[in-house]
């Protein structure tokens, strides 16, 4: 790591600014959501708190400079509550991590959605970012 630090020197990181209805997670060490770009690499990390159970929610949007040039996607594991909402008895859940070249809207896509007419729209749960992806435009 020491020699990518000599080449481009320390990384910088910088706050997402969240959207509406995304929280920074008070409890994580982050605090919210952070990104840096060392080289041609993009590293997004954080925790954050929103209404990840029900299809696809915009988190925040990177600048120009750190979008990828494709679509970038991957898969991030996570806790849902169960159906009547409680934290004790959570279940792991898949969400999948989109980034847009075009926009750099970065997008959390439920695998799961959860139907049950226990469970309150206003349902929050915690997702954990920590990913990294290549860029090939570098300002």
């Amino acid at each position: 790591m020491s020699d990518i630090f000599q080449q481009f020197g320390p990384p910088e990181w910088y706050n997402l600014p969240l959207e509406q209805g995304v929280i920074a997670d008070p409890n994580h060490a982050i605090g919210g959501m952070q990104y840096c770009r060392i080289g041609h690499i993009v590293f997004l990390r954080g925790g954050v708190i929103g209404n990840f159970n029900y299809g696809n929610v915009h988190v925040g949007t990177l600048p120009v400079g750190y979008r990828p040039t494709y679509k970038w996607e991957t898969v991030i594991g996570s806790e849902t509550p169960d159906n009547e909402g409680s934290p004790k008895n959570s279940l792991p859940t898949n969400r999948y991590l989109h980034v847009l070249p075009e926009t750099g809207q970065i997008r959390l896509i439920s695998s799961v959605l959860h139907t049950s007419p226990r469970r309150q729209p206003e349902f929050r749960a915690f997702v954990g970012i920590n990913v990294s992806f290549v860029i090939d435009n570098v300002i």
